[in-house]
């Protein structure tokens, strides 16, 4: 029953404390800040990846998709499911000389379904058009593309993905076309590929991400990143080590003394982890709870977008921390600490010994 008291005591007495807590902490905050921003550069990239493809597979021809080869494709083996649509430019008839305008005509409620589980963020469920907002004003409006057709607009919408609206307003129609030039697909790009049509373009998920992520820059960047954690975590675990080696002498020269009163093996590693416990435990989560503050205070400071897919604004404090990348950097901060006390648990006992 005196083991934990004699542990606490001794921690209490442990000289030099100041000394590992200056190194372990900022060690143990700058590893978990970069495994977060790692993880969290990743999670942008794949959104962004899914952004600009806007399915898993995506399949224009300027010319158009012949319903044939829409059956096709719907039919092939390994094709889940197929939601076609159109995306085009037109004039708004606003105003004196009209808005340049990007159309998107395609069903909603299809594509939604298609998109199930996916990280793309598409217009809640509704009827009639949605707009740019700097249209949402008009009561409405003529367009010429894909036919002429008057749009009253129900909603407004900021962005669709996969389409480029640029400079000009945007139209989202939630009805089918009946003239095809774009195709979202779930499925196997392989079964695809054989039955395009000349003039067909297609784009993957996984070819964006691949585009993405193999600029020599983002690479470097995030294995940069991921080496300097594993180097801090190492370091810190050297600060422990060293500050445990420092007062090697004088826990010898105690487990001796208690030696005569019958302190066994075990109860001398105990004493110990004890005497190191509190100085590793407290400095680990202080640490850990830097290191995930970090991104809120220098995300705003720091432009990361180039490496992420040019998504402005996609590694903001919240976007720096995915669950993954913060589960990875506790871990990180709870092995360092049981490294450490399983080497006080090991040398407490061989002191006991000797």
């Amino acid at each position: 029953g005196a083991v934990p008291f004699l542990g606490l005591a001794a921690a209490r007495a442990v000289p030099g404390a100041a000394l590992p807590v200056l190194t372990l902490l900022p060690a143990v905050a700058l590893a978990a800040y970069g495994m977060v921003t790692a993880g969290g550069l990743e999670d942008a990239q794949r959104q962004a990846a899914w952004e600009r493809t806007g399915a898993e597979i995506r399949v224009e021809r300027a010319q158009g998709i012949a319903p044939e080869t829409l059956e096709q494709i719907a039919h092939a083996p390994g094709v889940r499911a197929v939601v076609p649509a159109a995306v085009g430019t037109t004039v708004a008839e606003v105003g004196f000389g009209g808005r340049p305008a990007t159309v998107v005509a395609v069903d909603l409620d299809a594509y939604r379904r298609l998109m199930a589980g996916s990280p793309l963020h598409l217009p809640p469920p509704g009827t009639g058009a949605l707009v740019s907002p700097d249209l949402s004003t008009m009561r409405s409006f003529d367009i010429g593309w894909p036919e002429r057709t008057t749009v009253t607009p129900a909603g407004t919408v900021d962005a669709m993905p996969g389409v480029r609206a640029g400079d000009g307003a945007l139209i989202v129609l939630r009805a089918a076309p009946e003239q095809v030039n774009t195709l979202l697909i779930a499925g196997d790009p392989g079964a695809i590929g054989p039955l395009l049509p000349s003039g067909a373009h297609m784009t993957t998920v996984a070819g964006a991400l691949a585009e993405i992520t193999g600029m020599p820059l983002t690479k470097a960047l995030t294995t940069a990143l991921r080496v300097a954690a594993a180097a801090l975590a190492a370091y810190a675990l050297a600060a422990v080590a060293i500050a445990l080696t420092g007062g090697a002498a004088r826990r010898a020269e105690d487990l001796g003394l208690l030696r005569a009163l019958g302190l066994t093996r075990r109860q001398a590693g105990l004493v110990t982890v004890l005497e190191a416990a509190p100085l590793l435990v407290l400095t680990a989560v202080a640490g850990l709870a830097a290191g995930l503050a970090m991104p809120a205070l220098l995300g705003p400071g720091i432009d990361l977008s180039a490496y992420a897919g040019g998504r402005h604004g996609a590694l903001t404090a919240a976007a720096l921390l995915p669950v993954l990348p913060c589960v990875v950097a506790g871990a990180l901060a709870a092995g360092v600490a049981a490294v450490a006390l399983v080497g006080a648990y090991l040398g407490g006992s061989r002191g006991h010994a000797g």
